[in-house]
């Protein structure tokens, strides 16, 4: 079976969509208006800001599918990145309709302006081509990053299978070997027989061991090709849906390009431009400028410059729930630790879960309208919480790079072996593998610090925005600006506030308390000192 999963040609030029489209050119022009084209850019680019690639959609551990990770990462500023271009197009035709005005002025003057107002469309259409292409070449630059990690995950593969041939190999040897290992003593001498049975028995024994370790071997071997190729599959349609993105921004550049011969047609051409000829034109700009602004007004909450309410909820809700499981991980790996280092990074690895977790609950406090000063909270314990958090993913960080045991990776590496055929028998809680090396604990912890941002961020949105009134003294406020709970993302914001944070400080309290282990003297003390128990 071949590990290379068919795939789709390299880049193909767009030279087939602009002769078509030259070819209804006339057609069209004729037919439609500008704003029917207007519309029909924006619905081109909404289809990308509106729909998620397949990857956003998975539930990644990025221990598990580093390239999964890296490519969601990698791909989730897309939408504001499509937001952005056409908040770049109004701003280019803002400045050009403006620039028409000036041209009024001169003709008011009986200055000559012809070359000038031909030398206006060129630069209108220069400007706005260079936007559509700028967002094509950032698409495609994803595409080829998307097929790159495809790339990587694929050598995997072949990795794989090249171990499972090598895998089932030996067990034929195995069987080989056994059946002709022991002579038949009982034919030279019969009195030999009952060694040869025990031979028999033995060299039976071993081949069995030896089968069994194999059987686990490709047993292991085929659940790791069925990630390898799960991770494919998102991938493929990761790549196939970044395509359909790149083919709506050309058919938004065309539909563009139609709509800048619309607003001069033939009026750059004339031999002496009036102002009813500037009348005209600004008229059109403004079919083509009031549908994107509209537009952009309906998204700006979302995928506007700054801090956004929407946008900001949206992340920390979708965050919050991982991070309990991700500190619980981060505290199991202390295994792979020296064991001189081993309390000391669980112990900070807690640490950090219950410092996110009780600035979380400062929070609850401040939206559930509590006696807390909010405008200290604002401006100071957010600051507070952003050092203490990356004081502690730092010390982690040396422990990871300093104090990582061989001999304990390796056996911890064995024990997630015999785990991941029993999760795999015996359907579980998705994303709990054990980390069994520094590279995946740091993974983890990457995503930790980009949860702690997003919390701060939050934070930061609740205080210059108009969620919250700060207050001081014993006099409660009522929040000027109550929790619309029929708003999916502000209820769903109301319900992690809640249950989230409750039920994330009550797994860190479950964990183990992590005791310093014994030195090897005490140790040995321990043994021999005598049982003392109060009488």
């Amino acid at each position: 079976m071949s590990s290379d999963l068919n795939k789709p040609s390299t880049d193909q030029p767009t030279a087939s969509a602009d002769i078509a489209c030259s070819e209804n050119d006339s057609e069209l022009f004729e037919k439609n208006r500008i704003p029917d084209w207007t519309d029909s850019i924006i619905t081109h680019v909404s289809t990308i800001i509106d729909s998620k690639l397949p990857v956003t959609e998975c539930n990644i551990d990025p221990a598990r599918s580093p390239q999964l990770e890296s490519i969601m990462v990698q791909t989730s500023q897309l939408p504001n990145e499509a937001f952005q271009m056409l908040l770049d197009l109004k701003r280019v035709a803002d400045d050009h309709e403006s620039r028409l005005e000036v041209l009024r002025h001169l003709i008011q003057k009986n200055e000559p302006i012809d070359d000038k107002f031909k030398e206006q469309e060129l630069s209108f259409m220069a400007a706005g081509r260079k936007i559509f292409v700028d967002y094509h070449t950032l698409i495609s630059q994803h595409i080829r990053f998307v097929e790159k990690s495809w790339d990587d995950v694929n050598k995997k593969i072949r990795l794989v299978l090249e171990e499972t041939k090598k895998t089932q190999d030996w067990q034929g040897r195995v069987e080989v070997i056994k059946d002709n290992l022991v002579p038949e003593l009982s034919a030279i001498n019969p009195l030999l027989a009952p060694a040869e049975s025990v031979a028999n028995v033995t060299v039976g024994l071993g081949a069995y061991e030896i089968s069994r370790k194999l059987d686990d071997k490709l047993r292991d071997l085929g659940l790791s090709d069925e990630a390898l190729r799960e991770d494919v599959r998102v991938a493929i349609e990761t790549q196939a849906k970044l395509r359909d993105y790149r083919s709506q921004s050309v058919s938004a550049r065309l539909l563009f390009e139609l709509i800048c011969k619309k607003i001069y047609g033939k009026k750059a051409f004339v031999l002496v431009v009036t102002s009813q000829q500037i009348d005209t034109v600004k008229e059109t700009f403004s079919q083509l400028i009031l549908p994107i602004n509209e537009y952009l007004i309906v998204k700006n909450g979302y995928y506007g410059h700054g801090i956004t309410v929407i946008r900001e909820v949206d992340s920390f809700c979708d965050v919050i729930p991982k991070i309990s499981q991700d500190i619980e991980r981060i505290v199991a790996a202390r295994v792979i630790i020296k064991r001189s280092h081993e309390a000391t990074f669980g112990k900070t690895a807690h640490q950090l879960g219950m410092v996110i977790f009780q600035f979380l609950q400062t929070i609850r406090d401040i939206y559930d309208q509590k006696i807390v000063e909010q405008a200290a909270f604002f401006t100071k314990k957010t600051h507070q919480f952003s050092q203490e958090t990356g004081v502690l993913i730092h010390s982690l960080d040396n422990i990871l790079d300093k104090r990582i045991s061989s001999r304990r990776m390796a056996k911890a590496k064995k024990i997630r072996k015999v785990e991941d055929r029993f999760s795999n028998a015996i359907p579980g809680p998705g994303n709990r593998r054990a980390l069994v090396n520094p590279d995946e604990v740091r993974r983890i912890l990457r995503r930790l610090d980009k949860s702690v941002e997003t919390i701060h961020t939050l934070a930061a949105t609740s205080g210059i925005g108009k969620m919250v009134q700060s207050i001081t003294g014993n006099e409660v406020e009522r929040a000027h600006v109550e929790f619309d709970l029929s708003n999916n993302s502000l209820g769903d914001f109301h319900q992690v506030l809640g249950e989230g944070v409750r039920s994330g400080l009550e797994e860190l309290e479950e964990l183990l308390p992590i005791k310093k282990p014994k030195s090897f003297i005490g140790q040995i003390g321990a043994i021999f000192r005598p049982n003392r128990q109060e009488c």
